[in-house]
């Protein structure tokens, strides 16, 4: 038992009076029309005012006697004298519905049913039956809906026997499967079927942030763009990239040729948290080569782009989201970020909405950066142009380029629709706004790594000290620092007497050797091609077709090399002796057992028999002259 006043039970809403049972449904009445587009409220609201004029001429001609008959005939004359087609019945429903329900009982009922009502009238073990048959083509091959159909009197024949559960029509049971599929593309893409299958069966709660740095989000994906590599092999780049839920902001972004390593993820790390200002020497010829290799002269200059660069967020990464990829959970990738004093956090198994906003930012660079270029291969295949991959490619070195000049310039500074005012929605930040508002409110100082941490996350490569320096990917650098090291053997065991040379791989221009704890720059021996206009001939030979060699010419001039270099060369002397004896057999002419021989051969005649000369042993020094012969 509870004491309440009166006027507090009377504000509970979940009371109605008896009398007052009717007002019940005027919450429902409003909300159907509400629902209605601007045709039909205009059809409603004509019939209502046409019922106030009927009402008040009943309630005329009920004072002049005249029977209420007589005014819905008149009225209905009326109606059809307008071009509408009404009996005086139908006046009289109209008006009844008018009286308890208002301008919502003249809502035309057959707009107003339920569009479930089919599934309704449908037997539930046959509904039972669609819902598990549809749940079945998830991992299959896109079908039609026939073959549902199919599965679905199969499955209930199996169940309750031959014709016992009815089945509507065959359009009825399409219209079912319409309703019942509620954009799970059972009958379109495979591809989003099963990645809306792996989508968990719960509300998306949205993560909450303080901060920027708190959670970052880190995935990879292959661009939809062809690249040439260095070997001559046109392929589509992986793209990683490293997003700031905070601020939006991209913090780290590289292309890779092939499958993204664990050794590039700590790249992209160094890169992060070393700004580009603070990293070591090349990196403006590097970019200075590299863009002096794309078509045009560029708009902007050295330093508005430098100007940009200052505007970008420095943001330490506290925690990452990774999925569960190999890279990702890898020995050497969770040892660097354990060193760095950066959490991991893996997303649920086939839960890609763990990591929604990285995962959103690649479509973001599909549509803003990559579809502009050359060499753009659309989303699918389906979407692909032809002979995408022929014409001019950019390089990786031109790609990653290109990447990061757009992420500077265009995509830290374009408003943000996740970055919307709660209470004045219209505001719309960037995310170098976003977190320069964060800096105001949450003042961070992060110090940046130093240039050797920096080097020290680069990649290794073991090579000998030559004469003339070290090769790397065919590229030969030098200094004078390394004189004294030439042709000696390193002091590290198991490397054969090769040296650790680490590399940026977005820096051509200088590599650095780690010896008694500096670390010696050695310079790209031909990073400056002397000689005018030699930039002009470069970029001419990019150009497309300039490279084109025929297939069939290409052999038949390895044909001809091959001859010449077979008629100027030194017989082999073995083989040279086996054929002229083989010549000498051929044309002695005592071989009695060919038979052409013998048949050729002319006998000796006596009166032709040279004198034969005595071999005597004086002719050997054996014995003199007057030696008698005939004793012997």
């Amino acid at each position: 038992m509870r004491e309440i006043l009166i006027e507090e039970l009377t504000r509970i809403p979940t009371l109605r009076f008896p009398a007052d049972a009717e007002l019940s449904s005027a919450g429902d009445d409003m909300v159907a029309l509400q629902h209605l587009d601007e045709s039909q409220r205009s059809e409603v609201w004509f019939w209502a005012t046409c019922m106030e004029e009927l009402e008040r001429a009943i309630s005329m001609a009920e004072l002049a006697g005249t029977p209420r008959s007589a005014v819905y005939g008149q009225c209905a004359v009326e109606l059809r004298a307008q071009g509408r087609q009404v009996e005086a019945r139908t006046l009289r429903r109209k008006l009844a519905a008018f009286r308890v329900h208002g301008a919502a009982g003249l809502i035309d009922r057959r707009i107003a049913t339920d569009s479930n009502e089919t599934t309704r009238r449908t037997d539930q073990r046959a509904l039972a039956a669609i819902a598990e048959v549809m749940e079945t083509q998830a991992s299959m091959s896109t079908g039609t809906r026939t073959r549902i159909v199919d599965g679905v009197r199969k499955l209930l024949d199996e169940r309750f026997g031959t014709g016992v559960v009815p089945l509507p029509s065959r359009a009825t049971l399409f219209r079912v499967i319409a309703e019942m599929d509620r954009g799970r593309f059972v009958t379109g893409s495979a591809r989003t079927r099963r990645s809306l299958a792996n989508r968990p069966d719960r509300p998306f709660a949205a993560m909450g942030v303080s901060r920027p740095g708190e959670q970052v989000q880190i995935d990879s994906t292959k661009l939809d763009v062809f690249v040439q590599l260095p070997d001559g092999v046109r392929a589509r780049p992986e793209l990683t990239i490293m997003l700031d839920v905070a601020t939006r902001s991209v913090i780290g972004a590289v292309v890779r040729p092939v499958a993204t390593k664990s050794i590039d993820l700590v790249v992209l790390l160094a890169r992060t948290l070393v700004p580009y200002d603070r990293r070591p020497g090349g990196r403006v010829e590097t970019r200075a080569l590299v863009s002096g290799s794309l078509e045009g002269k560029p708009l902007m200059d050295e330093e508005e782009l430098a100007d940009y660069r200052r505007r970008l967020p420095y943001i330490f990464p506290d925690t990452i989201t990774t999925d569960r990829g190999r890279i990702f959970i890898s020995e050497h990738f969770r040892a660097v970020c354990q060193r760095l004093g950066i959490s991991l956090n893996l997303s649920a198994p086939y839960t890609p909405t763990d990591k929604a906003k990285v995962e959103r930012m690649f479509q973001s660079i599909n549509t803003g950066f990559a579809q502009h270029l050359a060499g753009y291969t659309g989303r699918g295949v389906e979407f692909r142009g032809e002979d995408v991959d022929t014409g001019a490619l950019l390089s990786l070195p031109q790609l990653q380029e290109l990447l990061d000049e757009w992420i500077v310039v265009e995509w830290q500074n374009r408003p943000h629709d996740g970055l919307r005012d709660p209470l004045f929605p219209s505001v719309v930040l960037s995310p170098n706004e976003m977190a320069r508002a964060y800096r105001k409110v949450v003042p961070e100082l992060e110090v940046p790594f130093d240039t050797e941490t920096y080097l020290s996350l680069m990649p290794v490569q073991w090579r000998t000290i030559q004469q003339y320096g070290i090769t790397i990917d065919n590229r030969t650098y030098d200094s004078v620092a390394i004189s004294s090291l030439r042709r000696m053997k390193s002091p590290h065991s198991g490397q054969g007497g090769k040296w650790p040379i680490h590399y940026d791989p977005y820096n051509v221009q200088t590599v650095w050797l780690p010896v008694d704890g500096e670390w010696l720059p050695l310079q790209w021996v031909n990073a400056h091609v002397t000689g005018p206009m030699s930039g002009d001939v470069w970029a001419m030979t990019r150009k497309t077709g300039f490279l084109h060699r025929e297939p069939a010419a290409e052999a038949r001039r390895v044909e001809y090399v091959r001859d010449i270099l077979s008629r100027g060369a030194q017989p082999d002397r073995k083989q040279a002796r086996v054929l002229a004896r083989s010549a000498a057999v051929e044309t002695d002419q005592m071989r009695l057992s060919e038979p052409s021989n013998a048949e050729e051969r002319p006998l000796p005649q006596p009166d032709r028999v040279a004198p034969v000369t005595p071999i005597t042993p004086s002719r050997f020094g054996l014995m003199d002259d007057d030696t008698d012969w005939d004793s012997l």
